[in-house]
């Protein structure tokens, strides 16, 4: 078992901090002068946050008036803060050759160089994203529990760094009062359902409840059913006869004994094994172990437009407007996934997060028929790209090394014209995690089987480039829904980020 130095990875990487700090800014600093912005870096170390969630704090104890919380107050419920950096920020910082240059090329290049890369044309491309966005240094993250509590440190942290660093960027962002998990009642009375995919706000602006997957991270989680991966049982010190085993597997003599278990650690967090038994490319310690990499990118949603084309492609094709949406995305509005129910959204199932996860595509799984046509959701679904889970082939351990930890929030007001999504999020490896599924899996589709078909939701290009989608049914009557005018979403900027580990915070501040 892998044991985690959790205490010293920053704060919201292992550990979601949860609905109840749901307001959150996102600042990106330019450093102008490196000694006085290393001193002022230091002074920020007690205010980061590392490890889990503060124990005695949960979603559902909101208030924590009772005081049997063995945990102050004082440290429950104040402001989370992480820091992180680009590596044209670590240059500016002053680190050494040696570390500077360990890091992997896409880091070192830059989310600005690989934009193109990364599908960021037309609209997305870089001349038309939020100033400032591709040539920061430090971007500094924090959560807390009210808007204002979140704008007076973001203030704070602003104030300080005057005179050695300038704001490039600011953005605030917080989860939306959901729309969807209410019900009314004859009397006209409402009462609001339990928790849709472990989250009661809702986490983007098309309406559906979103972060129902995430990694389950070996030595960190302890159910990995659903979140983690049905792969293929590795040999182990007490099975001296599974190498045996896997050769009478391939060839086809023994079928193949699988199991759900939690990811290498690895595949998260720097100085750990992966799942092919290595470790990732980054810097040396003190600065490497226990760091990862973080892309931050937000995107701009076109809600009337998602809206406008879906309910014009139902009446074309004579089909549900709810089951167009979630033939797009791979699960219903609730986040009821069509692997386990095609049909209809289910509560009994999108309330509950692991049994909202416990599904595969191309094998049967409690009692679920395996769904390898697309039938039940269609090949080209966003989910279903993100995480194609057992579909491609190589099956489950061709999928777990392409896992990234997201921790986005909305931005923007419901309905308005200037609101999105600060996605964010983590891996060991941007190459390996974020580019890989956004270049192999969602900007393309010929790994599933449908040439040049794209994510419909990601998908970027002037008009008369974007492509449609095939929705995949039984007895020929497979239909082909009709490329958009525009994109569903805009990329307003992007930054490759490393988030150090408190060894490794202190060490880069005091050079």
């Amino acid at each position: 078992m892998t044991t985690v130095e959790v205490d010293e990875v920053q704060g919201n990487v292992l550990y979601a901090y949860g609905d109840y700090f749901r307001h959150v800014r996102y600042i990106l600093f330019y450093v102008t002068h490196s000694t006085t912005a290393k001193a002022t870096l230091r002074g920020w170390l007690g205010r980061i946050t590392f490890g889990s969630r503060p124990k005695g704090l949960s979603d559902t104890d909101e208030d924590d008036t009772n005081g049997t919380s063995a945990v102050p107050r004082s440290v429950t419920h104040r402001p989370h803060l992480n820091v992180a950096f680009t590596f044209s920020g670590l240059k500016a910082l002053g680190i050494p050759d040696d570390f500077l240059y360990a890091f992997p090329d896409e880091f070192r290049e830059g989310a600005l160089e690989r934009a193109r890369g990364n599908g960021d044309v037309a609209a997305s491309s870089p001349e038309n994203w939020f100033p400032g966005l591709g040539t920061g240094h430090v971007l500094v993250v924090v959560y807390a529990r009210s808007e204002e509590e979140r704008d007076r440190l973001g203030d704070d942290l602003a104030r300080e760094a005057h005179g050695c660093m300038k704001v490039l960027h600011d953005l605030s962002a917080s989860r939306l009062e959901s729309t969807r998990r209410s019900e009314t009642h004859e009397d006209g009375a409402w009462t609001r359902r339990p928790q849709a995919c472990d989250s009661r706000l809702d986490r983007e602006h098309f309406g559906f409840a979103d972060g129902c997957s995430q990694p389950a991270v070996q030595g960190v989680s302890i159910d990995p059913t659903g979140s983690g991966v049905y792969a293929r049982t590795a040999p182990r010190w007490w099975r001296p006869l599974r190498p045996l085993e896997l050769m009478l597997e391939d060839l086809g003599i023994k079928p193949i004994t699988r199991q759900w278990r939690p990811i290498s650690t690895g595949e998260f967090l720097l100085g750990y094994e992966n799942e092919d038994g290595t470790f990732s490319q980054g810097p040396p310690d003190p600065l490497g172990s226990n760091g990862t990499f973080m892309v931050y990118r937000p995107m701009a949603q076109n809600v009337d437009g998602f809206t406008e084309y879906v309910e014009g492609e139902a009446e074309r094709l004579g089909l549900p407007v709810e089951l167009i949406r979630a033939k797009i995305v791979g699960r219903w509005t609730d986040g009821t996934p069509l692997a386990l129910s095609p049909e209809r959204q289910d509560p009994l199932i999108a309330d509950d997060r692991r049994r909202a996860n416990d599904f595969l595509y191309r094998e049967p799984r409690n009692g679920v028929p395996a769904d390898p046509d697309g039938y039940g959701c269609p090949l080209g679904a966003h989910v279903r790209r993100a995480n194609p889970r057992d579909a491609l082939p190589g099956g489950g351990e061709r999928s777990m090394r392409h896992r990234i930890i997201r921790r986005g929030m909305p931005y923007g007001a419901r309905g308005t014209a200037d609101c999105g999504l600060a996605f964010v999020c983590y891996s060991a490896s941007i190459a390996d995690g974020f580019e890989f599924i956004q270049r192999t899996w969602c900007n393309t589709g010929s790994e599933i089987g449908l040439a040049t078909e794209r994510d419909p939701l990601l998908q970027q290009g002037n008009p008369g480039e974007l492509t449609g989608m095939v929705i995949q049914r039984p007895d020929n009557k497979t239909v082909v829904m009709r490329p958009p005018e525009k994109p569903f979403v805009t990329v307003r900027g992007c930054e490759y980020l490393f988030v150090p580990s408190r060894r490794g915070f202190e060490w880069l501040t005091s050079l």
